[in-house]
């Protein structure tokens, strides 16, 4: 993601990446949250997003080691759920399996030791409880820029597909797979991750999560998930542009995994 910046400019920063961001919480079977966990939440710029998948009566805890940035969050949100609390990502101050959601965004790769913080985070969720994780990353990646027309075409096909119940398609270039397997290694299952291309600076206005996401699949497995609901002249003009990949160059990427404790 885009480089680490004070507080107060947090929320100009990642307002673009929001539409990719809420994403997550748009998952199946996410709803009816009792504890939710927002790690490393600063000043909680987007700790009541969880108020969404909350139960009425459910409550959202924030973790930071910022005291000045837990304080704003508490001015802040002094009229919702929501509790604040200075701790470390590597020794959380929570018990064991309290939590049914964790989701630590823009923080993972600023922690010491990410694997330590991902062994904590999976502690403190019950069994069968979620973990949501955004993070930035430099990547080798291919960046595939369709035409406007073929672009419009395959996004479209992409969110019916997706609304429909299909499963995202994997990144291409073996985007995810270290952080799928921090994750495996803790111990999580049912781990999921896809991959957005970001632009080099800052964007101007909201990304559009789905043509991010598409940039960065390969083609063949798109193939299979929206073959049926293009016309066979955008899927041969695909093909042919897919045959003429350039090779894989150093980009902004940000990384969107689920996994369930």
């Amino acid at each position: 993601m885009y480089p680490h910046h004070p507080c107060s400019h947090l929320d100009a920063l990642h307002a673009p990446l929001v539409p990719i961001l809420r994403l997550a919480l748009t998952q199946p079977g996410l709803s009816n949250v009792q504890l939710a966990l927002d790690v490393a939440c600063g000043p909680g710029l987007k700790s009541a997003w969880l108020l969404d998948v909350l139960h009425a009566t459910g409550r959202v805890v924030g973790v930071d080691l910022d005291r000045t940035a837990l304080r704003t969050a508490a001015q802040t949100h002094d009229q919702v759920p929501c509790d604040w609390v200075a701790g470390d990502a590597l020794a959380l101050p929570l018990r064991t399996g309290c939590a049914d959601l964790a989701w630590c965004i823009a923080a993972l790769g600023l922690f010491a030791n990410p694997l330590r913080a991902l062994h904590e985070l999976r502690r403190v969720l019950r069994p069968g409880g979620t973990i949501l994780i955004a993070t930035g990353e430099q990547s080798w990646a291919r960046i595939r820029s369709w035409p406007t027309d073929l672009g419009q075409l395959l996004t479209q096909a992409y969110a019916h597909a997706l609304a429909s119940g299909a499963m995202p398609v994997l990144p291409g270039d073996g985007l995810g797979d270290e952080l799928c397997h921090q994750l495996t290694t803790v111990g999580f299952r049912a781990i999921h991750v896809r991959a957005f291309a970001l632009p080099p600076a800052v964007p101007a206005t909201p990304l559009d999560p789905y043509h991010a996401e598409l940039a960065l699949c390969a083609w063949p497995d798109l193939r299979t998930r929206i073959a049926p609901l293009l016309p066979p002249a955008a899927i041969l003009r695909c093909d042919e542009l897919a045959a003429t990949d350039s090779e894989p160059d150093l980009a902004p990427v940000l990384l969107l995994a689920t996994a369930t404790a």
